[in-house]
Parts: C-alpha cells; sequence; structure tokens
C-alpha cells in the first residue's frame, strides 16, 4: 500500500488509472478502515464496492471519506459488470463530497442534525436485528458498540462502523453477510 492520501490525491490515482486505459482494480483503505475497490477494464469502470455496498448505493459514500491508502492490482475482480453511470459520470459523482447525499443520508441530511427520534428508531431496529443473531447478548453487544463509535449517526462513515462493529461479534459468516445487508437496508429505510 502506499503512503496515506488525501481524498482529492486518491481521486487523481483513479482519474489516472482512467487515462491510462488501465485494467484492474483499484484497493483503497479509508482513513476510517473501510475498504472501498474500483474494477477498471481498459480504463472504464465497471464494479465499485464500498465495505458491503456495491454499484450506485456505494458511489454515494465513497465521497464521505477524508483520506486513505491504495494499491493497484493489474488482476481484474472476478465480478460481473454493475449498473453504473459512465465512467467519466462516476468521476463527477464522486469527486465532490456529497454529504447531504451520502447514503445512508446521515447527519447533516438536509443541513439539519439527525433527529432524536430518527436515531434512537435506528438504535431500536439495529438492536432487534442484533437480537436475531445473538439473542439476549445483543443488548450488551450493542451497548459497547455504541461506546466505541460515538455519535455514529453524525456521519455515514460512523454509520458503517457501527454495523462493522456489530457484525463483528457474529460468528457465522453467512449470518454475518445477513445482518449486513438488513442493517443497511434499515438504515437507508429509517434515515430517508
Amino acid at each position: 500500500m502506499a503512503d496515506s492520501l488525501t481524498y482529492t490525491q486518491l481521486l487523481e490515482v483513479l482519474a489516472d488509472l482512467v487515462a491510462k486505459k488501465s485494467s484492474g482494480t483499484l484497493y483503497i483503505r479509508s482513513d476510517c478502515n473501510h475498504v472501498i475497490s474500483f474494477a477498471l477494464d481498459g480504463g472504464k469502470i465497471y464494479a465499485v464496492y464500498h465495505g458491503p455496498r456495491r454499484g450506485r448505493n456505494a458511489l454515494s459514500l465513497i465521497s464521505a471519506i477524508s483520506g486513505g491508502t491504495y494499491q493497484f492490482e493489474a488482476t481484474p475482480l472476478s465480478a460481473k459488470p454493475q449498473d453504473l453511470p459512465s465512467t467519466p459520470e462516476i468521476l463527477e459523482l464522486i469527486s465532490t463530497p456529497q454529504q447531504g447525499r451520502a447514503a445512508p443520508a446521515l447527519g447533516e441530511a438536509g443541513g439539519s442534525a439527525v433527529s432524536e427520534e430518527k436515531r434512537n428508531m435506528v438504535c431500536g431496529e439495529l438492536k432487534r436485528l442484533l437480537t436475531e443473531h445473538l439473542g439476549p447478548i445483543a443488548d450488551m453487544v450493542f451497548d459497547d458498540a455504541i461506546q466505541d463509535i460515538e455519535d455514529f449517526c453524525s456521519t455515514p462513515e460512523r454509520t458503517l462502523q457501527l454495523i462493522d462493529r456489530l457484525a463483528d461479534d457474529i460468528e457465522d459468516s453467512e449470518e454475518t453477510v445477513q445482518f449486513r445487508e438488513k442493517a443497511n437496508a434499515v438504515v437507508l429505510r429509517l434515515m430517508e
């Protein structure tokens, strides 16, 4: 991995790979420790991942990072092409911070803080989902995670950190994937 770069510098790396018509996968580890992947074929972006999110859902989260490290591998991802905008449109979409549009739309949705009511609804739903996988110990695990991830509704990155932290306590990998998908869907639905 390269030295830590700012978000703007990471975008320049991606734009350079596109301009050089590179094929392979650009991996970015954000400052918040999320993995972002761009799959390129001849300079065209055909798949995008941000943690468990993919495609258009991943694009809206990428501009929320502040920087990170990267690595480019000339081996392509074994992923099917996703329904994405054109490569120039993708570069345009992620070139400016879109905190108000980021999905899940948390923090500064419409320029105001997340209401206490929505925050409580998110907490209730995430606890309920966690209980489906962990049973009665879920309350204690959830409370510990909330203390670790302060102000989890302030940004999409922090909300994803909370979901990742909760998912880490689920031992079965299939159940972990199910929890992440349901948790992300709940957050998107409640924070619209």
